[in-house]
């Protein structure tokens, strides 16, 4: 069950290979970045897209081939996120030579020369049952003589990685995986408060506490974007994250003041997104040429103000982002309607404000634990845990069913938003996983709407805010794809609406993706392959058939080339 996904750089525990690893001064290494290759190499590789490598043998010495799959797959999706809209302005033009990191040498089995590649990762998994924390990450040696970090590290918690009598992983948990290894990657490449000295042309006006005690940037990429963001052009310094251990302090933004942002020092079982002020801060390190426009969208705090920003909670009247601490009585959905048993505390990082948050980090987009109590008696009552399902105040239960009786009851109903001009309305289907299906429509705020064979009644939510806030991609992207403003960014050998259409002309880069095994025993060796591919041994072969058509395509394909 997660609970708090705590994402940190904080120290390493328990794993053999990494536990030298702390928050130490991290150490320059003087590598020389050989560019004794001709100017054209040079120019040529300043207008590709960041490479990365990694090594996984740490990972593999676990023994456990699902746990490698899954990891990888996350990490090759991240991977192709990042090469989406990040440049190296200083790419490594020969060899990254993996040799030293600043706890000192590395074990030998790590030191390699890598080509083609500017920033190089070393894995690693640990099992630390006492923290929350699914992974950690940071850089160990930085480039001489631009200081852009070229090595780094991940290590996975066993704890939020299926155990060996669960042989699944749901769209939705690898959504929550990828999301996670993209935020520790940013972490590596960029933010760190023990990177902020090393940035180019950085001054010490411009990193560090102010007088209030707490953290800031006030670099111009990242102050633009607050400024525009929060509509308060009084805005100098932007907040970082002031509590929380070594590692979460000082290298996140302000939960308060980017809640939904991915980069914020934990999430919880709600919507997260990749705003702008994370291109950004990418842009503002010097070490990067970064597509600007490649973002989500932010609601948090949207065009709210100075008083917003300065005061937070405390500007009045109170900001539709917080929520009355000594008031029970509220909805139960969340702030994006992704919930259903919200409720108003204050969070580990913030002891001041009301937030919306999840009793246990359950939301309406998934289910992990099919055991769970309430989300069976829920889905008995009408609701369904869809990628594409919202929290709507319902006490909806089927006629001869016991009737709920909590006013804020909160359901999970698949929705779609129709769109007419300038009339937007909702459709809502009840029932998905009875008998009782029924679709019904919203057409305005708080309209009260009864459904045939179902005791109680829903409550419209608010139209324009509950469609504007719409973040998921159809199936989750399939755990093959990161969403980004409802459209699926697919991992290399992979396209269509939810990245399930397998490219066969890249077939090359699926070998650790493994998308043909659909099933796994208690061993996690492949049992059951998919469609046009047969098991042998444990693993999936193409049919004749469909090798012979994909022989077919590429025959034609190097027809066209040729002639």
């Amino acid at each position: 069950m997660l609970l708090i996904l705590l994402l940190t750089i904080s120290n390493i525990l328990a794993n053999p290979v990494l536990d030298k690893i702390n928050q130490r001064e991290i150490k320059i290494i003087k590598q020389k970045n050989n560019k004794t290759e001709n100017e054209d190499s040079h120019r040529n590789l300043q207008g590709s897209s960041i490479r990365f490598s990694y090594d996984d043998q740490e990972l593999r010495e676990y023994n456990n081939t699902l746990h490698t799959k899954i990891i990888l797959n996350a990490l090759k999706v991240a991977f192709n996120f990042y090469e989406q809209f990040v440049q190296v302005k200083n790419p490594i033009l020969d060899e990254l030579e993996v040799q030293d990191c600043y706890f000192g040498a590395l074990p030998i089995q790590f030191k390699k020369t890598i080509k083609n590649s500017d920033m190089h990762f070393i894995l690693g998994l640990t099992l630390d049952i006492n923290e929350e924390w699914i992974a950690k990450a940071g850089a160990c040696s930085l480039l001489y003589p631009d200081n852009r970090p070229i090595v780094g590290f991940i290590i996975y918690n066993l704890k939020f990685l299926p155990s060996q009598d669960k042989v699944s992983f749901s769209n939705f948990e690898y959504d929550k995986l990828i999301k996670v290894t993209i935020h520790e990657i940013f972490h590596a490449l960029v933010f760190s408060e023990s990177f902020y000295k090393y940035y180019v042309n950085m001054t010490p006006e411009q990193y560090g506490t102010n007088k209030d005690g707490t953290p800031f940037l006030a670099l111009p990429e990242i102050l633009s974007f607050a400024q525009q963001h929060f509509g308060c052009s009084q805005i100098t310094q932007v907040y970082l994250e002031e509590s929380g251990q070594q590692g979460t302090a000082g290298s996140h933004w302000r939960k308060s003041l980017f809640y939904q942002d991915l980069m914020t020092g934990y999430i919880l079982a709600s919507d997260v997104t990749w705003s702008g002020i994370n291109n950004a801060l990418l842009k503002d390190s010097g070490w990067y040429d970064v597509k600007m426009d490649f973002h989500d969208r932010l609601f948090w705090g949207k065009n709210q103000g100075c008083d917003f920003y300065f005061q937070t909670c405390k500007a009045q009247p109170r900001p539709k982002e917080f929520c009355d601490l000594q008031n029970n009585q509220q909805p139960k959905i969340g702030f994006n309607y992704e919930g259903y048993n919200f409720q108003c505390q204050k969070t580990l990082l913030d002891k001041e404000c009301g937030f919306q948050i999840s009793q246990d980090n359950k939301s309406c987009y998934g289910r992990v634990d099919m055991f769970n109590n309430q989300e069976n008696i829920m889905e008995k009552a009408g609701s369904s845990f869809e990628w594409n399902s919202k929290g709507v105040t319902s006490n909806l239960s089927p006629i001869g069913s016991v009737a709920f009786t909590d006013t804020y009851q909160a359901q999970c109903y698949p929705q779609k938003c129709i769109y007419n001009g300038n009339k937007i309305s909702v459709e809502l289907t009840i029932g998905s996983k009875t008998n009782i299906i029924q679709k019904v429509t919203c057409e305005e705020d708080g309209q009260i709407l009864k459904v045939e064979g179902y005791n109680g009644e829903l409550i419209c939510q608010k139209i324009q805010d509950f469609c504007e806030q719409q973040f998921n991609c159809k199936n989750h992207c399939g755990g093959r794809g990161f969403c980004m403003n409802q459209k699926c960014i697919c991992a290399k050998g992979y396209s269509g609406e939810d990245c399930s259409i397998i490219n066969f002309d890249e077939i090359q880069v699926l070998d650790i993706l493994d998308p043909f095994c659909t099933i796994y025993n208690d061993k996690n060796e492949c049992i059951k392959c998919s469609e046009q591919f047969t098991l042998i041994g444990n693993s999936c072969y193409m049919n004749t058939s469909s090798k012979a058509l994909l022989i077919k395509y590429v025959l034609i394909g190097l027809y066209l080339i040729l002639y």
